[in-house]
């Protein structure tokens, strides 16, 4: 940087440091600051929070709106509408004591684009005339603050790469302040070793903070993490170093961060350890944003995750309060943190002997922020926290829940068969469900333990289409798509490959440890005569038999590439296939599928479906047995269920049963029009607008 652009860069940070020294400290000089910014100021702004809400951002937007409207704030106003927003809302407010911390984003977010490069370059600057290229890290807050709660400083630090955060390294260290830039040598909490050199714009000179820093610089270089805040002993062969932590009532979650795994994302992943920060997106689905804003409180402990890839650190949540990521650092909308208090960092990053462990509270499980509970905690104790943290959970919950483990009998094959809309795929929700625990419950609370399953591992859902293989079911190769610079092949794991293996780590588990209880592990197929099923089960259709499975009288295994023992299917693996007969016959299916699997019919239900509509149903579904002369082609009485609110009867006609009746009889109107000729709806083809005129009619 040149000298002049070096000079003119600290006149513009310290002008506006003293503007924001102003703001943080007076209300009424914030309100006129906030009166003063033009629709222009506020656009980028208002686009940012459209897609956002919460009690702190929802009154940011209702004042945003206010002024975009083209209306001043006066003192009173202003009150109101903070009131309006903190009343209820005040444990969300903790980090926003000053006016300026809820509106700082109206003036830093945008208005502040130039100081932030300029201290980007101001930094480089210091670093390149020093030399330290590839042996500091750097840092630096503006006035949004280190949380992003607003703040009358900006900072900055460069520190020894060895350290994980500047707050405990030696650090050159520069301060801008109510018009004033400070430097030296700064150690946390010891205050400076060197310096402080104050200055204001007018006599600052680079040349001496250089000549400053040149002369210490070494005290940076040789500053290594001797007791890093984070840095822990090993845990002994004996347990003896292992931490006992006490929930005493609080909650204990797993906390990924598995969208920034990837090498690019490393800054970022830096960004959020050196806040202390847990991430999660606003649209992450399963309750899970919800529960990262409203379910998780003071003193909850997270044991974060980057993905399957890394373990990071055992932390506590410190607010009750949480707020958006600023888009600059991501480059995209809706992210959320809470912020966090590390206790313990991993004593092994990696955890690879744990990739086929798919509860939901393991690394590699697909789950975001997942509580773990009483009954999983042993577990979690044994296999994850003591060897991984040297850390050991005790709940105040001495005798957890156990699932029912008298299990009624299920055949291990099943295929639930019927015409379309006969509520196949919805059954197999509770069929999994009572498979897997042995109880029977309301659709409702199946559905609850169903998703939780799924995210244990448990069960697995895939729909078969024409072009599913061996490979995608069971295992094949598939190219490497790492940026490596050579082609490569790596094995590929399938469905059914990865569930008999969970499965089986089980059922040898449970075989070797009389207190392990025997799982039972679930794979739907939906849409299972889609596929050509001898392609896809190959050899697997003589294993899939029960006396055929492993610890069975015949028991048999397959020779497969990297299986010491062969490859077969453990006793506890359940396969559940839905098969639409109006597609395939039952008579047209394999028959050496046939004989492996126990068939159950789903047909229509007419008493799932009153008035009209279940009338109609079962007029058309006589039709179609007088004209097919089999039950395949009959219609289901789903498609006249909607949740509590039933369907327009002359909808579900035009829109679900003529094109299934098109399909049925090959596209002929006539033989449709027919149909319905003695119920008592009006149906004919419009060859004009070419399309279907339905209405009911009365008879005389």
């Amino acid at each position: 940087m040149r000298e002049d652009e070096i000079k003119k860069g600290i006149q513009l940070v310290c002008d506006t440091s003293k503007e924001i020294s102003k703001l943080y400290e007076d209300k009424n000089a914030l309100i006129e600051k906030l009166n003063s910014l033009s629709n222009e100021d506020l656009a980028p702004l208002d686009y940012e929070y459209r897609s956002k809400s919460g009690p702190v951002t929802d009154l940011r937007k209702d004042v945003l709106k206010y002024l975009l409207d083209g209306n001043k704030l006066d003192e009173q106003t202003f009150d109101e509408f903070i009131l309006k927003h903190r009343t209820g809302n005040e444990g969300k407010f903790v980090a926003y004591q000053k006016p300026f911390s809820i509106f700082h984003p109206f003036i830093t977010s945008y208005g502040h684009k130039s100081v932030r490069e300029f201290i980007e370059q101001f930094i480089n600057e210091i670093i390149e005339r020093l030399q330290l290229k590839g042996k500091v890290n750097q840092k630096f807050v503006d006035f949004q603050g280190a949380r992003y709660s607003g703040t009358d400083r900006l900072w900055l630090a460069i520190y020894n790469s060895k350290h994980k955060s500047q707050s405990t390294a030696i650090q050159l260290f520069v301060n801008f302040l109510d018009g004033k830039i400070e430097y030296g040598v700064y150690h946390h909490p010891n205050n400076y070793i060197k310096g402080p050199e104050e200055r204001d714009s007018s006599n600052f000179d680079f040349e001496a903070l250089i000549s400053l820093f040149e002369e210490n610089k070494e005290l940076v270089l040789k500053d290594g993490p001797e007791e890093n805040i984070l840095t822990v002993p090993s845990a002994g062969e004996n347990n003896q170093d292992i931490l006992t932590i006490p929930l005493e009532g609080k909650k204990l979650y797993k906390m990924s961060h598995g969208e920034f795994k990837a090498k690019k994302y490393a800054s970022i992943l830096n960004t959020f350890k050196q806040n202390n920060w847990a991430v999660l997106h606003e649209t992450t689905k399963k309750g899970q944003a919800e529960r990262f804003k409203n379910g998780l409180h003071v003193g909850d402990y997270l044991y974060i995750t980057v993905g399957g890839d890394e373990l990071f650190a055992i932390a506590k949540v410190k607010s009750d309060s949480w707020e958006y990521v600023p888009e600059y650092i991501i480059n995209e909308k809706n992210w959320l943190y809470r912020e966090v208090e590390y206790i313990k960092t991993a004593i092994k990053t990696n955890p690879y002997e744990l990739k086929e462990q798919r509860k939901f509270f393991y690394p590699s499980a697909n789950s975001t922020l997942f509580e773990i509970t009483p009954e999983n905690l042993n577990e979690a104790n044994e296999n994850l926290f003591k060897p991984y943290f040297g850390v050991e959970f005790v709940s105040d919950n001495k005798d957890p829940p156990e699932i029912n483990v008298k299990f009624p009998k299920f055949p291990c094959n099943i295929i639930l068969y019927g015409p379309p809309g006969t509520g196949k795929t919805y059954n197999t929700i509770d069929l999994s469900v009572e498979i897997i625990t042995g109880n029977k419950a309301s659709h409702q609370e199946n559905k609850k333990v169903f998703d939780v399953l799924r995210e244990e591992g448990q069960i697995e859902f895939i729909t078969f289409h024409q072009n599913y293989s061996y490979e995608d079911f069971m295992i094949g190769i598939r190219p490497d798509l790492d940026e490596a610079s050579t082609l490569k092949f790596r094995r590929k794991e399938g469905i059914f490959y990865r569930i008999c293996k969970r499965a089986k780590q089980n059922y040898l588990q449970s075989l070797d440890q009389p207190e392990v209880p025997l799982e039972r592990y679930v794979l739907i197929i939906d849409e299972i005569n889609r596929a050509n099923i001898s392609k896809v089960f190959g050899e697997l259709i003589t294993l899939l038999e029960e006396d055929k499975r492993l610890g069975a009288k015949n028991e048999l295994r397959l020779s497969i590439p990297g299986e010491e023992t062969g490859f077969g299917i453990p006793p506890n693996v359940y396969v559940i296939g839905t098969m639409n007969t109006a597609d395939k016959s039952i008579a047209m299916i394999d028959i050496a599928l046939r004989r492996r699997f126990e068939f159950q019919g789903y047909f229509p239900d007419y008493s799932k479906v009153d008035g009209l509509s279940g009338e109609i149903l079962r007029y058309i579904n006589n039709e179609i047995y007088n004209r097919k002369k089999s039950a395949d082609y009959l219609i289901g009485h789903g498609y006249f269920m909607n949740g509590d609110e039933p369907p327009e009867t002359s909808k579900v006609l035009q829109n679900k049963v003529i094109p299934l009746l098109m399909e049925y009889f090959s596209g002929k109107t006539e033989i449709v029009e027919e149909i319905f000729k003695g119920s008592k709806w009006f149906v004919k083809y419009d060859t004009e607008k070419y399309g279907w005129e339905i209405k009911p009619q009365i008879k005389q």
